[in-house]
């Protein structure tokens, strides 16, 4: 994910104990739940939050984002 941002315009800043760097200069997380709050404190809360994996593809209809 940290890829995604970072080559899709939308870096990922260096934050302490928290990002690495990649030989690209980049940053990028490490743990799944410092991703998570990166994105909710820079874009907000989601408007849908899917934890089961075998969720209809029909709450996704017509949806945007990660």
């Amino acid at each position: 994910m940290s890829y995604i941002l970072n080559f899709s315009g939308q870096k990922v800043p260096k934050i302490f104990n928290k990002t690495v760097s990649g030989l690209n200069n980049n940053w990028y997380f490490f743990r799944i739940a410092d991703l998570v709050h990166y994105l909710t404190h820079t874009w907000g809360q989601p408007d849908i939050e899917i934890s089961k994996p075998n969720v209809s593809n029909e709450i996704l209809l017509n949806k945007w984002g990660f």
